[in-house]
């Protein structure tokens, strides 16, 4: 027999992604902050705080999850800071993918330029998404300009803390014009919560290994 529960409101689904990041990041950005704690655990908030975004373009957009991440960025994040629409992709490869999928940030080469990342430190929110450059791509040896064959750099500032205020700013957003979404965003948060896992002549590889792992926990 079915499980039956009232559906969530567009503005309720919003409210509960904003209430779990306070909840969850939040509070562990304010303990951490009074810590002294070297650069690299501002990754760790990284890895918390896209994830937050993606599902926000989710619920919004239920495109593939690089797509959906991209668009929020470039439509309601640009809203409260325009950097992040003219540089959605870049964020998206350096502080996004990187930390998702791999162990560590990652920096792009293209042509004779490198795009980097520079991490804002003590939780500083001054700077995010500002760009610096630098150039080693020529030196003076014995009175000659020789070229170096280095890249010219440019950094994106990122501040974790900015980040996190401007998702809150975003959920804020999306609570405030919920009605748009006409029910939609409700029923895919739901869908968030269920998997209604079912025999079908063409299950996936895991469906398949999750319905066999079912059936020897029944037998228990």
């Amino acid at each position: 027999m079915a499980i039956t529960k009232k559906p969530t409101t567009d503005a309720q689904a919003f409210h509960s992604v904003r209430s779990n990041l306070q909840r969850e990041v939040g509070e562990f950005l304010a303990y951490v902050a009074k810590q002294k704690v070297p650069l690299h655990i501002y990754w760790a908030f990284l890895r918390m705080l896209f994830p937050v975004a993606e599902s926000l373009g989710d619920l919004a957009y239920r495109a593939d999850s690089s797509t959906n991440l991209l668009k929020i960025l470039r439509e309601e994040y640009a809203s409260v800071n325009p950097s992040y629409g003219k540089l959605a992709a870049l964020l998206i490869y350096i502080y996004r993918h990187s930390l998702t999928h791999t162990d560590a940030l990652r920096e792009i080469e293209f042509e004779d330029k490198k795009i980097s990342w520079a991490l804002t430190p003590n939780w500083l929110t001054a700077g995010h998404l500002d760009l610096t450059g630098t150039s080693n791509r020529y030196k003076r040896v014995d009175g000659r300009t020789i070229e170096t064959g280095e890249p010219y750099v440019i950094r994106i500032t990122f501040s974790v803390k900015q980040f996190y205020e401007d998702t809150l700013a975003v959920c804020n957003r999306m609570y405030n014009t919920s009605r748009k979404f006409n029910g939609d965003v409700g029923r895919r948060y739901d869908e968030w919560r269920i998997l209604p896992l079912e025999r079908k002549i063409k299950n996936t590889k895991i469906e398949k290994e999750a319905i066999g792992e079912i059936n020897d926990l029944m037998k228990l």
